[in-house]
């Protein structure tokens, strides 16, 4: 995917230091492979970088492409690193683009109210007796009032109540949701609504089992996503998340000791079906092996997964191949 050159070893340079050295001030979210490139959203393919290392990321990014995979890295970076005035558009340079950044960042944050040039929404704050209290610009406005209050998961609807009061978006509000809290009938999620459904959680490694209120808790818990517990506990799906789901009304203690653990997808190094690699001499000869790419990049950079692919000839230097399809020097491209 990347050319073997300088500027890829630089900018994993950068990408390694970023990981290893958390930085407190400003950050920027960067995709180690661009999402354009076919990345992902997963955490092994996020780093966080400072504005300056995110707009130097981003030039290293047009100089270790080729083809149309560079055309679409050098759109992305004219993108970054121009912006507009009366006579056209100037170069920022990566001095520029960070205080810039950091300026529209503060900004941001002191000024969020709605209006064309933000996205904060107005959140609505109701008594549990169904009166409108007060009207706040956003979220922030009101935890800086009630600190340690989740107003954000109750304005979503993942909780009843925070600090004591109903909160909902404003673009979501109905004076019929005023008549619904009236007579204790709104509709919430959580494990403080009554018409919560409680929810087994399985795990197929050592058959653990845990019980949660709601499918909310059952998500924060064990960080599966909601519509795949949903999926999972209504048998559409063998599991999420790694775990099986069964609601309390469907949960059979006889079924857990019949799973099947290889039909349980898990990720990393647990996962039970996870594809062991090797990485390789110029001559193909093993001289390592690791349970999983995820493992294997613990230790080394580069894009394993592609190589292993078939993708790239090698990957941070090294030659990849999953064990399965591992054939000796047949495995090295030249």
């Amino acid at each position: 995917m990347f050319l073997e050159n300088n500027f890829l070893e630089e900018y994993y340079e950068i990408i390694e230091n970023a990981k290893k050295n958390k930085y407190d001030g400003y950050t920027e979210k960067h995709h180690i492979i661009p999402r354009s490139l076919g990345g992902d959203d997963n955490k092994d393919n996020l780093v966080d970088l400072t504005a300056e290392e995110h707009y130097l990321c981003h030039y290293l990014l047009t100089e270790i492409t080729e083809g149309l995979s560079k055309l679409k890295m050098l759109r992305a970076w004219n993108f970054l690193n121009s912006t507009r005035d009366i006579d056209g558009f100037i170069l920022l340079g990566p001095k520029r683009y960070a205080k810039l950044k950091k300026e529209y960042s503060n900004q941001l944050s002191k000024n969020c109210r709605r209006d064309k040039n933000f996205n904060a929404k107005v959140v609505l704050q109701i008594s549990k007796d169904g009166e409108i209290i007060k009207e706040w610009a956003c979220i922030k406005d009101a935890n800086d009032k009630y600190p340690g209050a989740d107003i954000s998961a109750c304005a979503r609807g993942d909780q009843h109540t925070a600090a004591g009061f109903v909160w909902i978006f404003k673009n979501k509000f109905h004076p019929k949701i005023l008549e619904e809290i009236q007579s204790n009938s709104f509709n919430i999620k959580g494990g403080n609504n009554p018409r919560s459904r409680a929810i087994y959680c399985i795990d197929p490694r050592n058959k653990n089992i845990k019980k949660f209120n709601s499918l909310t808790e059952a998500s924060r818990d064990t960080g599966a996503n909601i519509n795949g517990i949903v999926a999972a506990a209504s048998k559409k799906y063998k599991s999420a998340g790694g775990f099986i789901w069964r609601y309390e009304e469907d949960f059979n203690e006889k079924e857990i000791k019949d799973i099947d653990l290889e039909t349980i997808s898990r990720k990393g190094k647990n996962c039970h079906r996870s594809k062991k690699i090797y990485r390789l001499d110029k001559y193909g000869n093993i001289l390592e092996e690791f349970d999983s790419a995820t493992e294997a990049l613990k230790k080394y950079k580069g894009a394993i997964r592609e190589c292993c692919r078939g993708i790239t000839k090698t990957a941070g230097g090294h030659y990849w191949c999953y064990a399965k399809n591992y054939k000796g020097k047949n495995n090295v491209k030249n």
